[in-house]
């Protein structure tokens, strides 16, 4: 079995790999794929047999990709107990990483993505206290919050659009959490897709929040104070690193007014309002609160 590695840096589309092969008559080559630590054959996040169709990656997470390639019998591809064979042929690999180059997302490249810039708060009860606004100057950086509407993504081909925001969580705040909040003077039509690493999508996310349901069988994730026009959650324990929200919405523009405000936070709701937020910091760098 033989490794490489490939490095993603930007927000892609997919990265696709695809395979030559010279004198593997009979055999095929099996690629293994795993995000941030090696693959193993029982222990991976994408696999395939790359000896005629390419192995897709969609959406691919920010970060060191390894990648694993051996060569086997075909018959014994459907058997957990592949047994390697060594110096038959050659091949060679090909890795294309695609990404939009007008600086929007999605299939087509239509949608809007708007990387947002932290605005340290003054005067900080903890550590990294602070909030995000749209780094491009749509949004003032003396205020928390901005207008969702008026940046929202068009389009006239489609029942729902998305807009993209992406966020860096800076190192040695993981003990943080992320609090966002949409509030409208209407009713919300809105659904809000999170994804540590990469672009979520219908089929790829981490957390999930609209008005009538989310994600919240995971412990770290919390939906509070939701009504029809409002939309309150946080992320716990937030990692350090790239996350990236999208917002699903109605292709039209809505006549609405919705402000969205992005945070990190200490304490999860300053911890109740009963007691004091405490940080923290340890030899590492690391940043707890309590």
């Amino acid at each position: 079995m033989k490794f490489y590695f490939l490095d993603v840096v930007n927000l892609a589309l997919q990265f696709e790999i695809t395979a030559r092969t010279y004198g593997l008559k009979g055999l095929s080559l099996i690629c293994y794929l795993r995000y941030n630590a090696f693959p193993q054959r029982d222990l991976h996040d994408y696999s395939g047999d790359v000896s005629y169709d390419p192995l897709v990656v969609n959406s691919p997470n920010i970060g060191r990709w390894y990648i694993a390639v051996e060569v086997v019998n075909k018959t014994q591809i459907n058997n957990t107990a592949l047994a390697p064979v060594l110096d038959k042929g050659c091949f060679s690999l090909e890795w294309q990483l695609t990404a939009c180059s007008n600086g929007k997302a999605g299939t087509n490249c239509s949608w809007e993505v708007y990387g947002l810039q932290r605005v340290p708060k003054r005067s900080p009860s903890v550590p990294f206290e602070s909030y995000y606004v749209p780094a491009d100057g749509t949004a003032s950086l003396e205020e928390s919050r901005f207008s969702l509407e008026q940046i929202l993504s068009n389009s006239s081909n489609e029942q729902f659009a998305w807009t993209y925001f992406f966020l860096d969580v800076p190192q040695g705040s993981a003990g943080a959490l992320i609090h966002v909040q949409l509030k409208s003077d209407k009713e919300l039509d809105y659904e809000l897709y999170m994804k540590y690493g990469g672009l979520p999508s219908n089929e790829s996310w981490d957390y999930y929040a609209s008005r009538t349901s989310s994600s919240n069988g995971s412990i770290f994730f919390s939906l509070q104070n939701s009504s029809n026009s409002d939309m309150d959650l946080s992320i716990l324990y937030a990692k350090e690193g790239t996350w990236c929200f999208a917002v699903k919405h109605p292709s039209y523009k809505a006549n609405s007014q919705t402000y969205m405000s992005v945070s990190l936070q200490g304490c999860h709701r300053n911890c109740n309002q009963k007691g004091a937020c405490h940080s923290s910091v340890d030899e590492s760098g690391l940043t707890f609160y309590r």
